[in-house]
């Protein structure tokens, strides 16, 4: 079982021992001629009907314990269903883009008095001609140097390794958020740059963020739906940064 599978943020508990059972959008059908020759060869021909997207099965773990923000886990997968609006899913398995998907609930099978397993299925959403090509690279494609870095982490606080933190800086700073000069006790202002330390102005930079954007009860805790907004915010005036840079 893996928290690693989220939609529209949501993390769910994904049973993971059987796999992930995906079907590949692209059609190809074999096509025998048997023209009337004297050899009585038979070519065969291929014929592509195009990429119909990823489709896919899990089964997911639902308790009426399990919350997303204000309502059950359960409230929110059926009104996915029923709405079939289309999800964003992000997750670790490989052979799954992220990606925009269509969902359906195809069965309910409750195991024990506080826990049921639902089977969901899920289909890539078409927008544009380009968007499955688009989508079968590598997953480490997908993010950036910095994104890729922040992904791993559930949180992100001054006991983290330097490499979360420092990916959390230059995030920071990407975004608008690092303050590039600290202000000293004795009123000197002193040069701030992304260096892999955490110091006293990172839970404030990090509470300006959630500010921004209406989460910022979580008082400056860098936690996964942070981490989650870091990754889905651009801004076309940001610079774009790599680690080590």
């Amino acid at each position: 079982m893996t928290q690693y599978f989220e939609i529209n943020k949501m993390p769910v508990h994904v049973l993971t021992s059987s796999g992930f059972d995906i079907t590949p959008g692209i059609d190809i059908k074999e096509t025998e001629l048997l023209p009337d020759t004297r050899t009585g060869n038979a070519p065969t021909f291929y014929f592509s009907s195009g990429n119909h997207g990823v489709e896919f099965e899990v089964s997911v773990v639902v308790a009426e314990t399990y919350y997303f923000k204000t309502e059950l886990v359960s409230w929110w997968l059926n009104k996915f269903h029923k709405e079939q609006t289309p999800v964003n899913i992000v997750t670790n398995a490989f052979d799954i883009p992220n990606d925009k998907y269509l969902l359906q609930v195809k069965n309910k099978k409750q195991t024990s008095k506080k826990l049921s397993i639902w089977k969901i299925r899920f289909k890539q959403y078409y927008r544009n001609n380009e968007n499955f090509n688009s989508m079968y690279k590598q997953k480490a494609n997908s993010l950036s140097p910095v994104d890729s870095i922040l992904w791993k982490y559930q949180v992100i606080d001054e006991n983290s390794p330097r490499e979360a933190i420092l990916a959390l800086q230059m995030k920071l700073e990407q975004l608008g958020y690092f303050e590039n000069k600290i202000m000293e006790s004795n009123g000197e202002a002193v040069p701030r740059r992304p260096n892999g330390k955490w110091d006293r102005r990172m839970v404030w930079n990090i509470y300006a963020f959630q500010a921004d954007h209406h989460i910022g009860f979580k008082q400056g805790v860098c936690d996964r739906e942070t981490i989650t907004d870091f990754i889905g915010y651009t801004d076309r005036y940001a610079s774009i940064y790599a680690v080590g840079a």
